[in-house]
């Protein structure tokens, strides 16, 4: 009985292997309506080996989504890279009245015009003086011939050139209507001088180098060059910083008298004047700053009695309007 129960359990698992063997082979076998699909559409009939139907798909979803946006004209996807072919380009040449050469020389196109200190104060890389980006379109070097090539949008209308440059400046940017057509513009600059200086701290010097380090200098036009005559329009007055002991001024106009002021918080205070430049060449200035003394007094009334809460301020000789 027992032999007869076994034979009969392997007679059945052997019946289960059989029928699961020809289900799995009769769903791997082409349907009809699979075999008519492949007559009707080749292509699809053996797919690469090199993707499997998972890589296939979102391959094909890509390419579909990619044909929608180029047929509907999808902004977004247009504005992503830049079209050339709205833009617009100016050409020209900047003129010096003698051989000045210039390596820093650049053209800025700016959406407003602007004076002389105001765009050496914004190229001279201080950090108290940052350009309004707002008002430069574009900038653009200038080569050694004097050429120069500036790519604004197609849909500007007027344009305000500046140069900017260790010696070459223009009083007030040159002006240019591109509704018109203009698309060149010649440019004459003036030559002025490089005033650069470097300070050295005196012995037992209660600051370091570092920590004078960001201590402003200003420029101005002395008040002598008003008394003599001098133009005011022509007037200088600019800021700058020291940086590792050293400061500059670009482009400054030739034939003016200027006072460099340095006011340092722990040392007394430098004032020195700078006169004959020349054009197109470098003045040094070598400032020797000195520790600073202390003055003591009493504020007395008319009656000779001392003044409580006098409020005294200590100012550089000289110093007259805002000027020096």
């Amino acid at each position: 009985m027992k032999r007869f129960t076994l034979l009969a359990a392997c007679v059945f698992v052997a019946v289960v292997l059989v029928a699961l063997v020809w289900f799995v082979s009769k769903s791997d076998s082409p349907t009809p309506i699979d075999s008519a699909a492949r007559a009707e559409h080749p292509s699809a009939a053996a797919p690469s080996s090199a993707l499997t139907t998972n890589e296939v798909e979102p391959l094909a979803l890509d390419c579909a989504l990619a044909a929608d946006a180029s047929q509907s004209g999808d902004v977004a996807s247009r504005s992503a890279a830049p079209d050339l072919l709205r833009t617009l380009v100016v050409r020209g040449r900047v003129r010096a009245p003698s051989m000045c050469e210039d390596p820093t020389l650049e053209v800025l196109a700016c959406t407003r015009a602007l004076d002389l200190d105001t765009v050496a104060s914004w190229t001279s890389g201080d950090a108290d003086a940052r350009p309004d980006e707002k008002a430069i379109l574009a900038r653009a070097p200038v080569a050694a011939d004097g050429t120069f090539e500036v790519a604004l949008d197609e849909g500007t209308k007027r344009a305000f050139f500046a140069v900017s440059g260790r010696f070459l400046y223009l009083r007030k940017s040159a002006e240019l209507d591109l509704s018109g057509g203009a698309r060149t513009i010649e440019i004459d600059a003036d030559v002025g001088a490089w005033v650069a200086g470097e300070i050295s701290l005196p012995a037992e010097s209660p600051v370091t180098a570092a920590e004078i380090d960001g201590t402003p200098v200003r420029i101005r036009t002395s008040v002598e060059e008003f008394m003599g005559g001098g133009d005011p329009s022509a007037s200088v007055s600019r800021g700058a910083h020291l940086a590792s002991g050293r400061f500059e001024f670009r482009a400054v106009p030739i034939g003016g008298k200027y006072r460099v002021i340095i006011e340092p918080e722990k040392l007394a205070a430098y004032a020195g004047m700078v006169t004959d430049l020349q054009a197109c060449q470098p003045r040094m200035l070598p400032i020797p700053l000195v520790r600073g003394g202390t003055v003591r007094g009493v504020v007395r009334g008319s009656d000779k009695n001392p003044i409580e809460g006098a409020e005294v301020e200590a100012s550089i000789a000289g110093k007259w309007f805002g000027f020096d």
